[in-house]
């Protein structure tokens, strides 16, 4: 058998390692995809990037909402999908999940939870950095084009879902790309990107837990898992800024209050869309009803609310048009 002479084996190896560093070959989801999970691989702004796309049994064949889940910092897809209950509710309720993974803050050195965690550009990291110049509102604009390319989807009811830094990089979507985004699901996220009031308002519904020792409601100075410290505004300025982007009136109205939560509305005038906050009593920085929770320092747990079902019940009666 005939030899190949090493520098062509050293070539062909070095271009695939090109390609798989730079994302030039997409790939995990075929054209008119299975049901199930789907590893998706694909190059955004000269980065490849990760996500999963879960496909459920009920609807298949049929244009399905779509939720992007977005996880918090040092997280990544695969984790919010099934630790916080989204794979399930999908199967019971037939829409599609599109999960991807955030960057490290260092985005050529491997992640580590607290020392280079996986994150999103929602507008808290400085400009003049690697990864405040990587833009993720162009990433999820690409997953959605890429699984839409595959499988159908209702564009009418495209949903942004996350926690923490990945409920930020949800109320970010709404922000940049309302026309895309149907309604929002944020738990645990402070706004630090410039607000812009838009035409297209975007139903909001906004979880925090009233013992989270990461965003007090009261705003102040915390200490994150990184070890840097970090000025949040109090939960009536982030209801403010957030009502004046989306037309909502600036005094809420009591819906509920329970043993386990107390919910909130701020009316939408003419022209707005209708913001809802819940407070979930005795808990800290968790998503509510988690399979699985942060440290012990993220604050109490309380699992007498089921976040996942509550933001499911609100996303689920809003479509574009509103």
């Amino acid at each position: 058998m005939k030899r190949i002479p090493k520098p062509v084996v050293w070539t062909v190896l070095f271009v695939v390692a090109v390609c798989l560093s730079r994302g030039l070959w997409a790939g995990g989801l075929e054209e008119h995809p299975k049901p199930g999970t789907h590893d998706v691989s694909l190059e955004s702004g000269g980065w490849k990037r990760d996500a999963v796309v879960y496909l459920p049994e009920k609807g298949h064949g049929t244009p399905r909402p779509v939720v992007i889940l977005l996880h918090g910092a040092g997280g990544w897809g695969s984790q919010i999908l099934n630790q916080d209950g989204w794979a399930k509710k999908a199967d019971q309720e037939g829409f599609i999940v599109i999960a991807p993974t955030g960057l490290p803050v260092i985005p050529r050195m491997p992640s580590a939870f607290t020392a280079n965690p996986n994150v999103w550009n929602s507008g808290e990291i400085k400009d003049r950095s690697t990864r405040g110049n990587i833009d993720d509102v162009a990433l999820i604009e690409e997953l959605l084009e890429y699984v839409k390319k595959r499988t159908l989807i209702d564009d009418s009811r495209v949903y942004a879902v996350g926690h923490s830094n990945g409920s930020e990089m949800a109320m970010r979507l709404a922000n940049d790309i309302p026309e895309k985004i149907a309604a929002v699901g944020a738990v645990a996220g402070v706004v630090k990107f410039e607000v812009k009031a838009t035409k297209n308002a975007t139903p909001t519904i906004y979880l925090l837990g009233d013992q989270d020792p990461l965003l007090p409601m009261e705003g102040g100075v915390v200490k994150l898992p990184s070890g840097h410290q970090r000025t949040t505004p109090p939960l009536t300025e982030l209801c403010r800024v957030w009502c004046s982007a989306q037309g909502c009136k600036s005094e809420p109205t009591l819906v509920e209050e329970t043993a386990s939560l107390r919910r909130v509305s701020y009316p939408p005038t003419q022209e707005g869309a209708k913001f809802e906050v819940v407070i979930v009593k005795n808990h800290g920085h968790q998503w509510p009803g988690a399979s699985a929770n942060l440290v012990r320092r993220h604050g109490p747990v309380s699992n007498k609310v089921d976040g996942t079902d509550l933001i499911w019940k609100f996303l689920s009666s809003v479509h574009n048009g509103r």
